[in-house]
């Protein structure tokens, strides 16, 4: 499976009076952020008390990130899994996003088992790297 998720989230070229020192702190974050989304993807629920199947690790040893800043100087985070099973890839039908097209989509049979989709763990984690974020990203106005 490709990326699961990109963000882009900074212009290395600032326009709005952000100097490179918050620049640098919000890359800190960013990257924290992305840490810490990576760290709950890789958590299993509780086994079913009827499962069958035997867990192997793949799914949660295949999370990871990408990051830098890309063309046009944006900084940006990809997370992806790509592990693959004797069907093919499988990290979207079990942990991958709630509102996205059939290919990307969690399949119910997971949420109900209590697998967390990655939109879900992102939304989490993104509610608690937030107010870092506006304190290492601050902003000037021109009032003039």
């Amino acid at each position: 499976m490709p990326n699961i998720v990109t963000f882009r989230a900074i212009n290395k070229k600032p326009h709005i009076g952000a100097s490179s020192a918050s620049i640098k702190d919000l890359e800190k974050v960013i990257n924290k952020f992305a840490n810490s989304v990576i760290a709950e993807a890789k958590k299993y629920p509780p086994k079913a008390p009827d499962q069958k199947y035997r867990r192997t690790g793949n799914l949660s040893r295949a999370w990871r990130t990408t990051r830098g800043y890309s063309s046009g100087n944006f900084y940006t985070l990809k997370i992806v899994n790509d592990v693959e099973g004797k069907d093919g890839p499988y990290a979207s039908a079990v942990q991958g996003l709630i509102t996205a097209s059939m290919w990307k989509r969690q399949y119910l049979i997971f949420a109900s088992r209590g697998w967390r989709s990655i939109e879900t763990i992102m939304d989490e984690e993104f509610s608690k790297a937030l107010p870092e974020m506006r304190k290492s990203f601050k902003l000037r106005y021109d009032r003039s």
